[in-house]
This record gives C-alpha cells, sequence and structure tokens, in this order.
C-alpha cells in the first residue's frame, strides 16, 4: 500500500493531503458547531430547506420563499430528501465541499506563484478556526464560497484562454450566484469590467462576449424572475426581502411599507431593549453603555465619518473592550474578544496587512490586472458592507484573495531583498 502511495505524482499527494486535512479539521469542530441551537437566518433556512425535503412543490408556489434568494435552500431542501439524519447528511456534505474548495484555491493560488506560495494561501484559510462554523449549519455562506471561488477560478481561465468554454462556466456561475446572493452582483460587475480590459480581444468582439454572457445569465434566472411575478404578481429581481432594500433609497414612502422596513424598526426597539436588560441585570456597565452610545450619536450625526469607522470595523482584527458597531439601528453591544478569536485575526489579517499593501503596489507595478481586479473588489466588498451590513463572516469569502495579495507581497519584497543583498559588493 505504501509503495502505491509512493508512485502518486506529487500534485496529487499534495491534493490528498489537503483533502484529509480539511475533512479531519472539520470533523474536530462537530461538537463545538453542530451541536449549537439553530437561531437568526439559520433557522429560516432549516425551515425552508425541511419544507422542500417534505414537499417540492413549495418552491413553486410558497410566497414564504420567495422572499430571499433560493438556489441555496433548494440545495440544502433536497439534501433533507436524502435517507439518513438530515443535519449529518447536511454537514458532511459541506464538510466535502470545503475541502473542494480548498483544492480550487491551491489551483488558482498557483497563477500567481510557486507551489509553496500557493500552500501558504490554503494553509492560512485551513487554519482559521471560523470556517468550520460553515459546515456544520444550514447557513449559505459555504455554498456561496464554494460558487464565488469556481466563478474567480473560471473567470481567470477565461483571461488566459479567451475560450467561449470558460465564458459559459462563468456565466452559468454568475447566474447561480444571484440566485444565491444578490450581493455579489457587484463582484460579476467588475469582472465583465475586467473581461473589456484584455487586450488581445477586439472592442466589438468583447462587446459580444459580454452581451452573450448577460444573456445566458438573464435565461437561468428568468424562470425563478417569473415564478416571482405569478406568486406575488409583481415583476422583482429575484428576491421580494432584497428589492425591498432598494425602495429605502428611491422611495422612503414606499419603504415604510415593506416587511424590511417592519422587522428593522422591530429589531430597533427590542435591541435597545434588550441593551436596558442587561444593565439592570448587572451584565452591562451603564457607563459602558453611555460611552458606546454617545459615540454611536457622533457617527450618526457625522455620517461620512461613521461610514469610514463602518469600513474600518469590517476589517476588524482584535478586539479587547467593549464596542458597539457603527451605524447600526438594532444596538449591539459586544464584549472582548476570546484569546483564541484575537489570534485567529491578528494570524490571518494584522499580521499579513503589511504586506497586502506591498502586494498592492506590486499589483499595480507589474500590472497583474487580476490582481488588481481582487484588490478592487476586495474594496468594493468593504464598501458594500460599510453602506449595509457588516458581520464578520461576510468577509470570510473573500478573505482568500487578501492571503493572495498579502503573499504576492511577501514573496515579491522578499524577491527584492534577496536582488539587493545579492548586488552588494563583498568585503575583500
Amino acid at each position: 500500500m505504501l509503495n502505491k502511495f509512493k508512485i502518486i505524482p506529487v500534485k496529487y499527494k499534495v491534493y490528498i493531503l489537503i483533502f484529509l486535512i480539511a475533512v479531519l479539521i472539520s470533523f474536530l469542530f462537530f461538537e463545538r458547531y453542530f451541536r449549537e441551537d439553530l437561531g437568526g437566518d439559520a433557522k429560516e433556512y432549516w425551515i425552508h430547506a425541511k419544507q422542500i425535503g417534505r414537499n417540492p412543490s413549495y418552491i413553486i408556489d410558497s410566497p414564504e420563499f420567495g422572499q430571499l434568494e433560493p438556489m441555496h435552500n433548494i440545495i440544502i431542501g433536497f439534501i433533507c430528501m436524502l435517507p439518513g439524519n438530515d443535519r449529518i447528511t447536511l454537514g458532511i456534505i459541506q464538510v466535502l465541499l470545503f475541502a473542494f474548495i480548498l483544492l480550487l484555491l491551491y489551483n488558482f493560488s498557483l497563477e500567481f506563484g510557486s507551489k509553496f506560495f500557493a500552500f501558504l494561501v490554503v494553509f492560512w484559510t485551513l487554519t482559521s478556526y471560523r470556517y468550520y462554523s460553515y459546515t456544520w449549519n444550514p447557513n449559505r455562506d459555504i455554498w456561496v464560497f464554494y460558487f464565488v471561488t469556481l466563478l474567480f477560478y473560471f473567470a481567470f481561465k477565461y483571461c488566459l484562454v479567451k475560450d467561449y468554454k470558460n465564458l459559459a462556466f462563468f456565466s452559468l456561475l454568475s447566474a447561480i450566484i444571484l440566485l444565491t446572493d444578490m450581493r455579489y452582483m457587484a463582484h460579476i460587475g467588475l469582472l465583465w469590467l475586467l473581461f473589456m480590459l484584455i487586450p488581445s480581444i477586439r472592442l466589438t468582439e468583447k462587446i459580444k462576449r459580454n452581451i452573450i454572457s448577460l444573456i445566458v445569465v438573464a435565461v437561468v434566472i428568468f424562470p425563478w424572475v417569473y415564478r416571482q411575478y405569478r406568486v406575488f404578481d409583481e415583476w422583482m429581481f429575484i428576491s421580494k426581502f432584497r428589492c425591498e432594500v432598494f425602495t429605502k433609497f428611491f422611495n422612503k414612502k414606499a419603504y415604510q411599507k415593506t416587511l424590511h422596513h417592519w422587522a428593522g424598526t422591530k429589531g430597533e426597539i427590542r435591541s435597545k431593549a434588550n441593551l436596558l436588560k442587561r444593565i439592570k441585570d448587572g451584565t452591562l456597565d451603564k457607563n459602558v453603555y453611555d460611552r458606546l452610545m454617545k459615540r454611536d450619536e457622533y457617527y450618526f450625526e457625522h455620517k461620512f465619518i461613521g461610514r469610514i469607522a463602518k469600513a474600518a470595523e469590517f476589517w476588524r482584527f482584535y478586539n479587547f473592550d467593549y464596542y458597539m458597531p457603527p451605524l447600526i439601528y438594532r444596538k449591539s453591544i459586544r464584549g472582548p474578544w476570546s484569546l483564541q478569536h484575537n489570534l485567529d485575526g491578528i494570524l490571518h489579517i494584522g499580521i499579513l496587512l503589511p504586506f497586502f499593501v506591498i502586494g498592492v503596489v506590486y499589483s499595480f507595478k507589474r500590472k497583474n490586472w487580476f490582481l488588481i481586479m481582487l484588490f478592487v473588489m476586495l474594496a468594493g466588498h468593504t464598501l458594500m458592507h460599510a453602506l449595509t451590513y457588516v458581520q464578520e463572516r461576510y468577509r470570510l469569502i473573500i478573505l482568500p484573495y487578501y492571503f493572495i495579495i498579502s503573499f504576492f507581497g511577501l514573496f515579491n519584497l522578499l524577491h527584492y531583498l534577496r536582488n539587493k543583498i545579492g548586488a552588494k559588493p563583498k568585503n575583500e
């Protein structure tokens, strides 16, 4: 058996190693995350999935199911139909999915550096314990992570080969992502813009290809759009709840009649009551509450500064004190992070920050348009959440691209220093 393993090419040995480590670590977190009571979004997703598992026509007829993007719920709904304990079956499938994401990341990273470079990107992803919460609950994050990784993989392949096959995969994945999480519309738009910068294709051909890609997306999405029209008797783009968010910016009167506004108002009242209850119970110091509420008022008075603070909050990598996220209506005062949480943030974001800056500089210096696009995507992702919601788990999906740019900066810096030292004349 050992002799047979020795004849396996090194490339496949690396794949096997990554796969086995990912599966092993995921199962080590089984007790921690599987046993958690489902709440918030996860609970809602699981309710819909169970309904689909019992009655697939729920997909076609239910107004409740049409509130959010459907793809992830449809997938886990059909998983619920498989024999055995549905939560464990879902968890095992999502563990295997996470392992496959890491193999994709390894291949993707090889395009920007050596095998060691690619392994570092995967290792930094593997060692962030927060990823393992994805694998054992019904949230959509692991599926978004998978689809986004595939999207960038095929986008890069298309930029290299410029063939219709990779464009077709990219277009199909774009539609699937929009049906899973509409927030990634901006990321897809950035990639279409990148395609317009490919120098070896004529402008008219670029426009034609982007139009074809847009048509493929429209064709894949249209059945669900029509389903929404049939159920709600109004045209909308995929999600009723998400479309209500847009009315907040374009029609405030109409927004005040929406479910989104009702849920937000109710949540705001409940969150303030919970904070006052914590003060009464003695679990929250009144001075801490007053200090953070005063800062919160300042951010609401000076919205621009508040947005900058909110963008910085998105990339917070340590916390040793009580804090309140900026510009939120559902007030939430959070305590200091655990030692594990702080170490995770410092290791995976903090110590890489200077190398990320260097990586961005080298990306522009070397005119590596794909890395530049990844940087713009990270900036756009941050801006989007600075204007909407900030949660730490929202950055995990795009964090591997932060690793890629950071290690690109580190390896280029080491190359520069090695050449500089080597260029010095030796003292005789």
